[in-house]
C-alpha cells in the first residue's frame, strides 16, 4: 500500500507521479499518459520509508522541533517541480530515542539531523545534495561508533533560472555536535542559511552558494519569517532585532533577483514585511505583491518602494489610521493587533499564547467591522 503525505504524491513533474511505500527504501514513478508503475533508478530512501520519521512537511508549533513535526522550519515544504523535473526533499535521522538538548520550559529537543535533495526526472534519479552518511539510523543515530551530529534539515524555496533555493535549519548546540553554548535555559542555539544548488549538481555535501546566514537564534519558529519566492525575487527575513515586554521583533528584509546569474542582492530593509498571495507555481514561485513596513521610516511601501497611504490605489489600510504613526509590525485597535495587508486588511494575534493568527476582512477603523476570513498558518506571512 502507498502511503503518500496526506493521500498526496511525495513529489511530480510534469510526466510522473513519485510515490514510497511504507517498509520499502524504493522510490516509484507513476507515468501518467501511459498509466504505468515503475521503481525509480538511480536513487532510494535513506531507509524503509516510515511516514510517522520521514519528515514530509511541517505544519504544527515548530518551536525546537519538540512538539508534531520534528521540525524547527514551521512550514517546511519537501516538493517541488519544473516541467520534467521533479526535487524531492528527505530530512532523515529522527532519533526520538535520544534528545538533541533540552528546553527548560519547552521540554526535550528531537529533530531531523540531516538531509537529502533529490533530483527526479522520469524513471530515474540523481542526488543533488545530502549533509548526512545517506543512511537513516532513526532512534540508533546516537549509537553509532560516532554518533551523529545534528547538521540540518531542508526546506524547499523554489527553482529558478537553474536554481533550486533551499533553506537548512539547525540546532547547533554543544549537546547536538555543534559549537554553540545555549543558555541556561537551553535557548540561542538555532541557526539558518538560505542558499541554493545549481540544478545540475550532484553529490554536494553543502549548498553551492549561501545568501543569508542567522546563528544563535533563541528559538526558531517565533524567530523565523518563511522565505519566499515572488514575481521573481527572493525575500528573506531574518532577525534584526529581538524584541519582547511590547517591544516588536524588527528583521532585515533581503531581497535577490532569481533572473540575474549571479542572483543579485537589491536593497534590503528594516522592519516586517507582508506578501499578497495571487498565485502560486509548482516551482514554488508565486505572484503576487509585497509590503514592507520600514522600522526607521515607520512606513509602509510597496515592492517598488512607493510609500502607501489610506488613499492609495493599492488599498492599504493602517489599522491605526495613520500610516505614519505605526511603531511596530502591529496597529492597535482597542487592544487587539492588526496589520493591514490589501484588501485582506487586518491580521488578529490570538492572546492566548498559542501563536495562532487569523485573517480579518473589512473595515479596521469601525466597531465590528472585522468578518473573520481563515486562520493563518504559524509564521506564515503571506496573504491570498
Amino acid at each position: 500500500m502507498f502511503l503518500p503525505p496526506g493521500d498526496a504524491p511525495l513529489t511530480k513533474n510534469s510526466s510522473h507521479i513519485y510515490l514510497a511505500k511504507e517498509g520499502s527504501d524504493v522510490l516509484y514513478a507513476f507515468d501518467q499518459s501511459a498509466e504505468t508503475l515503475s521503481e525509480v533508478t538511480g536513487v532510494k530512501y535513506p531507509a524503509a520509508f516510515d511516514p510517522s520519521r520521514h519528515l514530509l512537511g511541517a505544519g504544527g508549533h515548530g518551536s525546537g522541533g519538540v512538539l508534531n513535526d520534528f521540525s524547527s522550519l514551521s512550514g517546511a515544504n519537501t516538493h517541488l517541480a519544473d516541467g520534467p523535473d521533479a526535487y524531492l526533499a528527505i530530512n532523515y535521522d529522527l532519533d526520538r530515542n535520544t534528545k538533541v538538548g533540552s528546553f527548560q520550559f519547552l521540554g526535550p529537543i528531537f529533530l531531523q539531523k540531516h538531509a537529502q535533495v533529490l533530483k527526479l526526472s522520469g524513471t530515474s534519479g540523481v542526488k543533488m545534495f545530502d549533509n548526512g552518511d545517506g543512511i537513516d539510523h532513526g532512534d540508533a543515530s546516537s549509537d553509532v561508533a560516532a554518533p551523529e551530529k545534528a547538521v540540518g534539515h531542508a526546506n524547499l524555496i523554489a527553482v529558478k533560472n537553474g536554481k533550486l533555493f533551499v533553506e537548512i535549519g539547525n540546532y547547533d548546540s554543544l549537546s547536538a555536535g555543534g559549537t554553540c553554548t545555549p543558555n541556561s535555559f537551553g535557548y540561542n542555539c538555532f541557526s539558518v542559511r538560505y542558499g541554493y544548488l545549481n540544478t545540475l549538481s550532484t553529490g554536494k555535501t553543502a549548498l553551492d552558494t549561501i545568501l543569508v546566514a542567522k546563528d544563535k537564534l533563541r528559538y526558531m519558529n517565533s524567530r523565523r519569517l518563511a522565505p519566499v519566492a515572488m514575481n521573481d525575487k527572493l525575500f528573506v527575513s531574518v532577525l534584526n532585532v529581538q524584541g519582547g515586554r511590547n517591544q516588536p521583533h524588527t528583521y532585515t528584509l533581503h531581497r535577490f533577483d532569481l533572473l540575474a546569474a549571479d542572483v543579485a542582492e537589491l536593497t534590503p530593509s528594516v522592519g516586517r514585511s507582508f506578501m499578497t498571495k495571487a498565485a502560486e507555481r509548482e516551482n514554488g514561485v508565486f505572484e503576487g505583491s509585497v509590503i514592507a513596513w520600514d522600522s526607521a521610516t515607520k512606513v509602509l511601501a510597496n515592492v517598488t518602494g512607493a510609500i502607501l497611504d489610506l488613499g492609495s490605489p493599492e488599498g492599504v489600510i493602517a489599522a491605526t489610521g495613520d500610516v505614519s504613526a505605526i511603531s511596530s509590525v502591529f496597529g492597535r485597535t482597542s487592544g487587539v493587533p492588526l496589520a493591514g495587508i490589501g484588501n485582506l486588511v487586518a491580521l488578529r494575534g490570538m492572546p492566548d499564547g498559542g501563536h495562532n493568527w487569523h485573517l480579518l476582512a473589512g473595515d479596521a477603523d469601525t466597531a465590528g467591522g472585522l468578518v473573520h476570513v481563515d486562520q493563518v498558518p504559524t509564521s506564515s506571512w503571506i496573504y491570498e
